[in-house]
């Protein structure tokens, strides 16, 4: 054989050998990263989970009710997720090849879809039966009851890919379908006779402590059949809208790989559409109202998204007004739902930090116009926050007034305290990239994570100091959290 006819087979054989690196490599690292980082914090979990505490907890009957609340809301968020970032996504070339291409938009946008589904249905089975295996451990309820919740798990799963997949298809009824299933799920909850009748009551029925099989099965059954129907509607994407989809993930990707996790986001915010032609300028004998007028204007000209941050708000409250007093875990999420909640109400918080990093627009320093958009916020969050609060404790057990009124203040203080930091944040200084070599080995991954996430990690610390009554602790943070508003100030220049 000649050397010319050869020359193809030597580079497939080196190809082929590239690939077969490639794969060991990836194996590899995939091992290490299981045992080093996953197989820990499993078993973290897995302690927690069989803890007295947890265990009755699961026991209880708030927890299939729990399960069902929590079924409800995942489908009703495939549904809102899939009008702005769906399963059917490929790289913005690919996407526009395939979409002009004579090919089945099942064929061109299968294989991203069924990566995605399956990670959901994986990820929530894996979560009913690590439920169903701690409570089976602890001898309370039988392996098949156990199987059967892992069953039910996987139909609310491809349900909630289902979801999602039509929230894609059909991006303009799906706003609809989730508001509705909302609904529905309130109306569930508040009127016992219709649950029965709606698919979450299997997920309640199947749920370890009564462990049916029959409702497990029909949830899956049902569950197969909504995604065969999503499957066969694959052919009604638009090619407008796999463009759009595409395009925006991209950016929001390129914004995540470069560490502006604020940018990315602000990638999927929604657009002012309504109310544009109402003037934002008004004359008020205040400088503050006139402030407050603005950003009032501002958060009602995108309705959705402000009322999705209301009910945030009221939701942290009804959790601290619950109960005689919120265990750490709860107040943790409740500081998370608030800092979430405030943020569509920040928008001109966060247009005054951007300004302020410029020669001065408005006529005022930098210092006023940043404290003249920290007004409205503080008020919605005071609001909003004091109003599920307020609500919850009536509704359940009763707090102390007194001491629900400073549960309430100090979480809205520290919420916006925390808001005011993550916006005078910036970009992620240089000197983070470098290695921080320390005798427990290179920490510099740790270092950056905790800069990504530090609004995060202070927001659950002050749910938790806010709930469980820390108030040394809180006022700890505070000061922590002031100092920090100064430091990234100071460098909002220069830095």
């Amino acid at each position: 054989m000649s050397s010319t006819s050869s020359r193809p087979l030597v580079i497939w054989r080196a190809r082929d050998a590239g690939e077969r690196e490639g794969l060991g490599y990836l194996i590899y690292v995939v091992a290490i990263v299981a045992f080093a980082v996953v197989v820990p914090l499993l078993m973290l979990l897995w302690s927690w989970l069989v803890t007295p505490v947890v265990t009755s907890a699961l026991l209880s009957d708030a927890a299939s009710k729990a399960a069902m609340i929590v079924c409800v809301l995942l489908w009703a968020a495939g549904c809102f997720i899939g009008r702005l970032r769906g399963p059917a996504v490929r790289p913005p070339f690919l996407t526009f090849a395939f979409s002009i291409a004579p090919l089945r938009r099942r064929l061109a946008f299968g294989m991203p879809v069924a990566y995605a589904l399956g990670f959901v249905v994986a990820f929530l089975a894996f979560a009913g039966g690590m439920l169903g295996a701690a409570m089976w451990s602890t001898g309370h309820v039988e392996l098949a009851s156990g199987a059967a919740f892992v069953v039910a798990s996987v139909g609310v799963g491809l349900l909630a890919g289902s979801t999602w997949l039509l929230g894609q298809i059909f991006p303009r009824s799906s706003l609809a379908a989730g508001v509705l299933l909302v609904g529905l799920g309130v109306t569930s909850t508040v009127f016992g006779p219709v649950v029965p009748y709606l698919p979450w009551h299997w997920v309640s029925n199947a749920y370890p402590v009564e462990g049916s099989f029959v409702s497990a099965f029909g949830l899956l059954l049902l569950a197969v059949g909504v995604m065969a129907f999503a499957v066969a509607r694959m052919e009604r994407l638009r090619r407008d809208d796999l463009l759009a989809q595409a395009q925006l993930w991209d950016t929001a990707h390129v914004f995540a790989s470069t560490f502006d996790l604020e940018s990315a986001s602000a990638v999927y915010r929604a657009r002012p559409r309504r109310f544009r032609a109402v003037s934002a300028v008004r004359s008020f004998s205040s400088q503050w109202l006139r402030f407050v007028a603005r950003d009032a204007l501002g958060a009602a000209r995108t309705p959705l998204r402000a009322t999705m941050g209301a009910v945030l708000l009221a939701g942290a409250g009804a959790i601290v007004g619950l109960g005689p007093a919120p265990t750490p875990t709860w107040g943790a999420v409740a500081g998370l739902l608030a800092y979430v909640g405030v943020g569509p109400l920040s928008d001109g918080l966060r247009h005054a930090v951007a300004m302020s990093a410029d020669l001065p627009l408005y006529g005022v320093s930098d210092r006023a116009l940043v404290s003249y958009h920290t007004v409205f916020p503080a008020v919605g969050t005071a609001i909003f926050l004091g109003l599920g609060s307020v609500i919850a404790s009536l509704w359940g057990s009763g707090r102390s007034s007194w001491h629900l009124i400073a549960t309430t203040a100090v979480l809205v203080l520290l919420t916006i305290a925390v808001r005011v930091c993550a916006s005078v944040k910036g970009p992620m200084p240089v000197s983070l990239l470098a290695p921080a070599s320390t005798p427990m080995g290179d920490l510099g991954a740790i270092i950056r994570l905790l800069w990504l996430f530090d609004a995060v990690l202070l927001a659950a610390l002050a749910g938790a100091f806010a709930a469980t009554g820390a108030w040394y602790s809180a006022c700890a943070e505070l000061a922590l959290v002031v100092l920090l508003v100064m430091r990234r100030w100071s460098k909002r220049r220069h830095g």
